[in-house]
């Protein structure tokens, strides 16, 4: 995990509609819900959580599942 990154920030619901998600290299994204075409866990720890947008863009965050699920509720 990278030291200094806010996990406070992490899906945090931003003006516009967007959630901001902070990936696991510190890169930002502003992200509308409706863009996400799949939430799917990295590997059988679940600790870790891939976002593919649609365009094909992958996020991969530093959260399980569940919590990720969380912020398009």
């Amino acid at each position: 995990m990278l030291t200094g990154v806010n996990m406070a920030v992490q899906g945090e619901r931003i003006a516009g509609g967007f959630i901001l998600i902070t990936s696991l290299d510190g890169i930002r994204y502003a992200v509308r819900p409706q863009s996400v075409g799949i939430i799917h866990d990295t590997d059988e720890c679940r600790d870790e959580t891939m976002i593919q947008l649609h365009g094909g863009h992958v996020i991969r965050v530093p959260c399980s599942l569940d919590e990720v699920l969380g912020w398009f509720s």
